[in-house]
């Protein structure tokens, strides 16, 4: 089932291109780590090549990565990052965009949710339409839509969210999951806290689930991980490319050998049945440079282990955990309930584990609510098939409170802001008025507070 994926601003199409390249060098490790060991071509390996394949790219030549071109939307008000991925994209030799597949505007939003929402949305949507219906009826089957935007700027924000409400009106079968990357703490620009809660009220509505991606955590497990003392963007955009196609590349579930299921509605149909939770947290394992990687040996039940704590804990990576912090104290603290878990085995000996090896570390039942049922509380993907480079991996995606706490803190900004009318009249240009906004915080505020009572 093929995923069709909405790059929308300029973080959106980096994060974007670094997905597909992603997806791209999981394919290439798995035919270089057969060369390298001359182990012959499995029906497996062709198997998750081919639906992989048919799940993120249009093949025009049979099997040739030459003449792929991603299932993917381009749109941003301004053309430069457009030009810079498509020809990077390009430049690969592997795989391109296909050159109709692009909206630009010739200005950008300023920063301005309510520009982006009620001026470049509905300018740039005829056309943009356009290309999402041809992308939508070259899938034999769609899976649905993948929208990849930043909570910071005007464009991601603002025309992401126009776009994301347009995408489910039109396509209300669909699965809709927009990936939000949200900014730094300390802050990117002035207005982040309003357009991180605006764009977040809005989308709680129209997607199946938001799947986020802190940049301070990303910071974090970059520097941890990989040992940098400068981290830039490409280095965040490539962690989150990475940990994408970790849930995203083919995997079966426990309970059905089919590969081809789909990969968005798996997600949205275990994790978000209720319409009033919707804020998921990825964590991936391991995640090394390309130097540590070749010295470096990771087991299944020290994976597990480690995730595990980390869930507990509410951390982006392994180093420096609590290991003092248990089921128990988390239950207490209430910080880290959680509804349901969807877990990602991918590599050696993935297919012979058994639910007891999981269960034991991930299905921890002082942190669901009693009324959920165990069968609910966790499902399990794997695959034997190793995952770019990595003999063993693992990820997990999970409804819990731990995103409630990042919009919580975005709200108590957000608010000070407003109560002393901070840039208010910049949105009010746009036709975004005071009440709007209030309309936002009270479904921001409920959000956080149906999670806090989980």
């Amino acid at each position: 089932m093929s995923i069709v994926t909405l790059q929308l601003g300029q973080c959106g199409n980096q994060v974007g291109h670094a997905f597909f390249s992603s997806i791209i060098e999981d394919l290439a490790s798995g035919d270089c780590r057969r060369a390298t060991s001359g182990r012959a071509v499995t029906e497996t390996d062709d198997a998750y090549s081919e639906v992989s394949r048919n799940r993120f790219f249009h093949c025009t030549e049979a099997g040739q990565q030459q003449a792929m071109r991603a299932r993917a939307v381009l749109c941003d008000a301004e053309e430069k990052v457009v030009a810079m991925v498509t020809e990077d994209a390009a430049k690969s030799g592997c795989w391109a965009y296909a050159n109709n597949a692009k909206v630009c505007l010739k200005r950008g939003s300023g920063n301005n949710w309510a520009q982006g929402y009620r001026h470049h949305g509905p300018k740039c949507w005829p056309n943009l339409s356009e290309i999402v219906r041809r992308q939508a009826e070259a899938s034999d089957r769609l899976d649905g839509f993948l929208a990849l935007m930043s909570l910071a700027g005007g464009t991601g924000s603002g025309l992401g969210t126009f776009v994301c409400e347009q995408v489910r009106d039109e396509y209300p079968q669909a699965n809709l999951i927009s990936g939000l990357v949200w900014p730094h703490s300390r802050g990117e620009v002035s207005v982040q806290a309003y357009n991180s809660v605006l764009t977040t009220a809005h989308l709680t509505a129209a997607c199946d689930a938001l799947l986020l991606f802190e940049n301070d955590r990303l910071q974090d497990a970059c520097e941890r991980r990989l040992g940098l003392a400068r981290v830039d963007v490409g280095h965040l955009n490539a962690m989150i490319g990475h940990q994408l196609g970790a849930i995203l590349q083919p995997a079966c579930g426990v309970q059905s050998a089919a590969a081809q299921g789909p990969a968005l509605g798996g997600i949205a149909a275990s994790l978000c049945p209720h319409p009033d939770l919707r804020l998921l947290q990825l964590r991936c394992l391991p995640y090394a440079s390309e130097r540590a990687k070749e010295f470096s040996g990771f087991a299944w039940p020290g994976l597990l282990r480690h995730l595990r704590q980390m869930l507990l804990a509410g951390a982006a990576v392994e180093e420096g955990l609590d290991w003092r912090q248990d089921a128990a104290l988390t239950a207490a603290s209430g910080r880290q309930r959680c509804f349901a878990s969807r877990l990602w085995l991918r590599g050696l000996g993935a297919d012979s584990l058994c639910p007891a090896d999981w269960e034991q570390h991930l299905l921890l039942p002082e942190l669901h609510p009693a009324w959920l049922p165990q069968s609910d509380r966790l499902t399990v993907c794997r695959t034997g098939r190793p995952y770019r480079g990595y003999e063993r991996a693992c990820a997990l995606v999970s409804n819990c409170a731990t995103g409630a706490d990042t919009l919580d803190r975005s709200i108590a900004r957000a608010w000070s802001m407003f109560a002393a009318k901070a840039f208010v009249h910049q949105y009010a240009r746009f036709g975004l008025e005071e009440a709007a906004f209030l309309d936002c915080f009270a479904a921001a505020e409920q959000t956080v507070f149906n999670y806090r009572n989980l």
